[in-house]
């Protein structure tokens, strides 16, 4: 398949746009259909003055937004952070900590460019411009750094002098107001000769310059004197280190690969609330294609800035800018809300056929219906640790599928091997044949007999049409997440066939079932995910197995932490699930993230906010495996 890039929006009109609106100064927003009232219990009163409330439906078309008026030209704030090579011509930027080449061996960080301040920007591009007159030019081995980075680098680290403890204070990457670099010879693009390599934890890393050769003595004085003129600040013990004399607060959730702004991707406005859920009182409103800064996501909502107040607003309701993780970065799998069994079979061969150093497949069996059911191995299968991870086993998370497709497509071709030895077992479809039969609109002929068998002894009161929308079973109308050797004899489901809730008649009655049994049993799992939808949540716990359980709280907590999502025990939960049994019959920590805010399947105005929210998922699960076995 012929892979296709798109290139995104320049950076410098999306923080543009962004601060235009956050500043209030928006222009009139244009809709691509007619505005349409609000129609549920809680619209606003057709009074004009009054203020609308949240929508509780998709714009006409979900798949165009509102079109946004080109802003005029107007500065970041000081505070903002941008990329430091869109404020400084010819910065060269080499992010040590965004690959393998540091002191750790391992990837401390996902994203792969330089964010600093603005601020700190502007001070960056005098600096450039008085070493141009000499030739030379700075080259930027680390700027803003995650305090998830920091809390990494002191875990392998704990030495105050070389790295800054998390626990106590942080210096300046942390505020993205630091910045560690090295002078360049413009003509040639290579370094000149300083004291010493980047992150020297030796004599030869301070600024006494008495120890090395002349000529780098006088290169690292150099780059001191011109950094200091235009207000950095040296650190004693590092000659690459330079802090902004403007100092910002720490920055605990900004993240380069989540993005910065967002805008409002709603009909009319999104009430900005004081708590992230719906009792909570309005403090102002966002009208649709205003910008909001984002600051985390809570669950179903996201903590945001708007024109200098925080509060929450509907997560499902918000489009990036501009950032890397939209459509237009993934280079096989397209944005659908129908993404199909036979477009995933199409973007697995691509994968295979783009990596194949890297990814391979690999066959779990066939469904009740004959469809094979692939697994892509990403990785060394003789890596240390092996992770499994599945989803849309219920058919009308169909979502899912299109998830876990995306996330493998932005981290195959970045790095995923850089941060731990870790290989992946995805299998993005687990009931191919429920999910076609969803995807379809029309039950099949078995189906039609269960929805009747439905109607008849009470299960149901749908139409056909929204019974099929609900559908979870596979193809003979088996729930397979309820057919797994944990609690399976004291579930309570439906006593036959069904759209859901039907354990079958014995343990792993289904093909599907005992193919992913069978496959978990034949590979010794660290880990393993299941992807369902909705809730945005994670469930972590099942039965008495302490250690497995705290484990799996953990992994739970590494994962929302990337996410946004809190982790629930699952007390109340249905039993007999894939995870309950890993949990408890295999001692595999396990967990089950239960992505989107609304109803399943989900709608496409959804799946961009889930997939920023997502994207950590994979490196975190390879770093917290390292740290465990550490």
């Amino acid at each position: 398949m012929e892979m296709i890039f798109v290139l995104s929006m320049k950076r410098i009109f999306a923080v543009l746009l962004a601060v235009v609106l956050l500043a209030g100064c928006q222009g009139p927003v244009v809709p691509t259909e007619p505005s349409i009232p609000d129609t549920s219990p809680t619209a606003p009163p057709t009074d004009p003055t009054a203020p609308p409330t949240d929508p509780t439906a998709p714009p006409t078309d979900p798949t165009e937004p509102p079109l946004l008026n080109e802003p005029p030209v107007v500065e970041p704030l000081a505070s903002d952070f941008v990329k430091a090579r869109d404020y400084v011509p010819g910065l060269v930027v080499d992010l040590k900590y965004a690959s393998t080449d540091n002191f750790t061996g391992r990837r401390v960080y996902s994203f792969e460019d330089g964010y600093v301040r603005y601020g700190t920007a502007l001070r960056l591009a005098k600096v450039q411009d008085e070493l141009a007159a000499l030739g030379y030019g700075l080259k930027l081995w680390d700027g803003y750094r995650p305090v998830s980075g920091q809390e990494r680098l002191w875990e392998i680290c704990p030495d105050p002098v070389y790295v800054s403890n998390p626990y106590s204070g942080f210096r300046g990457h942390c505020r993205g107001c630091a910045v560690d670099v090295t002078l360049v010879d413009l003509e040639t693009g290579e370094e000149l000769v300083m004291p010493s390599g980047f992150d020297e934890f030796s004599a030869l890393g301070d600024r006494d310059y008495s120890d090395c050769d002349p000529e780098a003595a006088a290169n690292a004085l150099l780059l001191e004197e011109t950094m200091e003129r235009h207000g950095f600040t040296p650190y004693s013990g590092e000659w690459w280190h330079f802090t902004d004399t403007d100092i910002y607060p720490v920055e605990e959730n900004f993240d380069p690969v989540m993005g910065w702004f967002w805008f409002a991707d709603c009909r009319e406005y999104l009430t900005l609330r004081a708590g992230p859920g719906y009792d909570y009182g309005a403090l102002d409103y966002v009208p649709a294609g205003a910008a909001v800064r984002l600051i985390r996501w809570e669950e179903r909502f996201a903590r945001v800035e708007y024109r200098g107040q925080e509060g929450y607003v509907l997560a499902s309701y918000l489009k990036s800018v501009d950032q890397p993780y939209a459509r237009e970065s993934l280079e096989a799998v397209e944005l659908s809300d129908k993404y199909s069994y036979e477009m995933m079979l199409e973007d697995l061969n691509a994968f295979a056929e783009a990596w194949p150093e890297y990814a391979r497949l690999d066959s779990l069996g066939t469904s009740e219906l004959g469809r094979e059911i692939p697994v892509l191995i990403l990785g060394d299968p003789e890596a240390e640790f092996q992770v499994l991870i599945q989803g849309s086993i219920h058919a009308r998370e169909h979502a899912c599928t299109w998830l876990i497709m995306a996330m493998v497509d932005y981290w195959a071709g970045r790095g995923l091997e850089e941060f731990g030895n870790v290989c992946f077992h995805i299998v993005p479809m687990m009931n191919p044949d429920g999910v076609s039969m969803v995807q379809s609109g029309a039950l099949s002929p078995e189906a039609q007999a269960i929805y009747e068998n439905d109607l008849a002894l009470g299960y149901t009161d749908l139409s056909p049409e929204e019974y099929l929308r609900q559908w979870k079973a596979n193809g003979l109308g088996v729930d397979l997440n309820r057919t797994y050797d944990a609690g399976w004899e004291l579930f309570q489901g439906r006593p036959g066939p069904s759209s859901e809730r039907y354990k079958g008649t014995a343990l792993y009655d289904a093909a599907e079932s005992r193919a992913l049994r069978d496959y978990t049993l034949a590979h010794n799992f660290d880990v393993t995910v299941s992807y369902h939808s909705m809730g945005s949540l994670i469930y972590w716990e099942y039965g008495g197995r302490e250690d497995v359980n705290a484990a799996s709280h953990s992994l739970a907590k590494a994962v929302g932490a990337a996410a946004g999502y809190a982790g629930y025990g699952s007390e109340s939960v249905d039993a007999a699930g894939y995870k309950d049994w890993a949990i408890d019959k295999l001692g595999i920590p396990s967990i089950t993230v239960e992505i989107g805010s609304e109803d399943s399947p989900l709608a496409l105005r959804e799946l961009e906010v889930i997939l920023a929210r997502n994207l950590q998922v994979l490196p975190r699960i390879a770093q917290w495996l390292q740290a465990r076995e550490g």
